[in-house]
Protein backbone atom coordinates (compact mmCIF):
# COMPACT_ATOMS: atom_id res chain seq x y z
CA UNK A 1 0.00 0.00 0.00
CA UNK A 2 1.62 3.40 -1.06
CA UNK A 3 2.16 5.89 1.68
CA UNK A 4 -0.31 8.47 0.64
CA UNK A 5 -3.23 5.84 0.70
CA UNK A 6 -2.19 5.09 4.26
CA UNK A 7 -2.18 8.81 5.10
CA UNK A 8 -5.79 9.59 3.17
CA UNK A 9 -6.91 6.55 4.89
CA UNK A 10 -5.70 7.48 8.39
CA UNK A 11 -6.76 11.24 7.77
CA UNK A 12 -10.17 9.69 7.03
CA UNK A 13 -10.94 7.91 9.92
CA UNK A 14 -11.27 10.86 12.76
CA UNK A 15 -13.56 13.10 10.86
CA UNK A 16 -15.62 10.31 10.12
CA UNK A 17 -16.20 8.99 13.62
CA UNK A 18 -16.72 12.40 14.49
CA UNK A 19 -19.30 13.12 12.06
CA UNK A 20 -20.61 9.62 12.70
CA UNK A 21 -21.26 10.72 16.13
CA UNK A 22 -22.56 13.80 15.71
CA UNK A 23 -25.47 12.49 12.79
CA UNK A 24 -26.24 10.27 15.61
CA UNK A 25 -26.67 11.92 18.38
CA UNK A 26 -28.73 14.47 16.04
CA UNK A 27 -31.24 11.23 14.94
CA UNK A 28 -31.59 9.71 18.53
CA UNK A 29 -32.38 13.38 19.67
CA UNK A 30 -34.75 13.87 17.06
CA UNK A 31 -36.32 10.24 17.65
CA UNK A 32 -36.30 11.10 21.88
CA UNK A 33 -37.86 14.19 21.10
CA UNK A 34 -40.74 12.47 19.16
CA UNK A 35 -41.41 9.39 21.87
CA UNK A 36 -40.78 11.07 25.45
CA UNK A 37 -43.94 11.91 25.42
CA UNK A 38 -45.90 8.33 25.13
CA UNK A 39 -43.04 6.81 27.15
CA UNK A 40 -43.57 9.74 29.88
CA UNK A 41 -47.57 8.53 29.48
CA UNK A 42 -47.38 5.08 29.83
CA UNK A 43 -44.89 4.28 33.02
CA UNK A 44 -42.48 2.20 30.43
CA UNK A 45 -39.55 0.39 32.64
CA UNK A 46 -36.07 1.00 32.12
CA UNK A 47 -35.14 -2.28 30.26
CA UNK A 48 -38.11 -1.61 27.11
CA UNK A 49 -36.28 1.52 27.16
CA UNK A 50 -32.88 0.28 26.64
CA UNK A 51 -34.15 -2.47 24.23
CA UNK A 52 -36.03 0.62 21.90
CA UNK A 53 -32.76 2.44 21.74
CA UNK A 54 -30.58 -1.03 20.47
CA UNK A 55 -33.43 -1.61 18.26
CA UNK A 56 -33.43 2.24 16.91
CA UNK A 57 -29.90 2.31 16.65
CA UNK A 58 -30.06 -0.12 14.43
CA UNK A 59 -31.27 1.67 11.16
CA UNK A 60 -30.10 5.19 13.02
CA UNK A 61 -26.58 3.97 12.02
CA UNK A 62 -27.34 2.01 8.90
CA UNK A 63 -28.83 5.69 7.94
CA UNK A 64 -25.88 7.88 9.56
CA UNK A 65 -23.15 5.71 7.74
CA UNK A 66 -22.95 7.44 4.23
CA UNK A 67 -23.95 10.72 5.81
CA UNK A 68 -20.75 10.24 7.70
CA UNK A 69 -18.69 9.26 4.70
CA UNK A 70 -19.58 12.08 2.74
CA UNK A 71 -18.96 15.16 5.77
CA UNK A 72 -15.64 13.55 6.63
CA UNK A 73 -14.44 12.85 2.74
CA UNK A 74 -15.66 16.96 2.23
CA UNK A 75 -13.24 17.61 5.84
CA UNK A 76 -10.89 15.65 4.73
CA UNK A 77 -10.15 17.10 1.48
CA UNK A 78 -10.57 20.57 2.74
CA UNK A 79 -8.48 20.42 5.36
CA UNK A 80 -6.38 18.97 2.84
CA UNK A 81 -6.46 21.47 0.06
CA UNK A 82 -6.43 24.36 2.93
CA UNK A 83 -2.99 22.87 4.09
CA UNK A 84 -1.84 22.77 0.51
CA UNK A 85 -1.42 19.13 0.72
CA UNK A 86 -3.77 18.26 -2.83
CA UNK A 87 -0.75 21.00 -4.55
CA UNK A 88 1.87 19.36 -2.83
CA UNK A 89 0.79 16.03 -4.46
CA UNK A 90 -0.01 17.50 -7.48
CA UNK A 91 3.50 19.14 -7.51
CA UNK A 92 4.75 15.40 -6.79
CA UNK A 93 3.37 14.04 -9.74
CA UNK A 94 -0.06 12.32 -8.02
CA UNK A 95 -3.40 13.40 -10.30
CA UNK A 96 -6.42 13.57 -8.67
CA UNK A 97 -7.62 10.14 -9.60
CA UNK A 98 -4.32 8.52 -7.81
CA UNK A 99 -4.96 11.26 -4.71
CA UNK A 100 -8.68 10.03 -4.89
CA UNK A 101 -8.69 6.48 -5.52
CA UNK A 102 -8.12 5.30 -1.82
CA UNK A 103 -11.43 6.78 -0.81
CA UNK A 104 -13.09 5.15 -3.91
CA UNK A 105 -11.75 2.15 -2.84
CA UNK A 106 -12.78 2.72 0.87
CA UNK A 107 -16.34 3.94 0.02
CA UNK A 108 -16.64 0.73 -2.36
CA UNK A 109 -16.02 -1.04 1.15
CA UNK A 110 -18.16 0.83 3.42
CA UNK A 111 -21.12 1.23 0.54
CA UNK A 112 -20.77 -3.11 0.66
CA UNK A 113 -20.67 -3.19 4.29
CA UNK A 114 -23.68 -0.87 5.31
CA UNK A 115 -25.77 -2.70 2.09
CA UNK A 116 -24.69 -6.08 4.10
CA UNK A 117 -25.65 -4.65 7.35
CA UNK A 118 -28.87 -3.45 5.92
CA UNK A 119 -29.58 -6.09 4.48
CA UNK A 120 -28.98 -9.21 6.73
CA UNK A 121 -29.90 -7.14 10.09
CA UNK A 122 -32.23 -4.98 9.22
Amino acid sequence: MYIIWRYILRSFFGPFVFAMAVIIFLFMTNYFIKEIPQLLSKDVSVPVIVELITVNMAWIVALAIPMSVLVATLMLFGRMSADNEITAMKASGYGMHQVMLPMLVLAMFITYGDYRFTDDIL
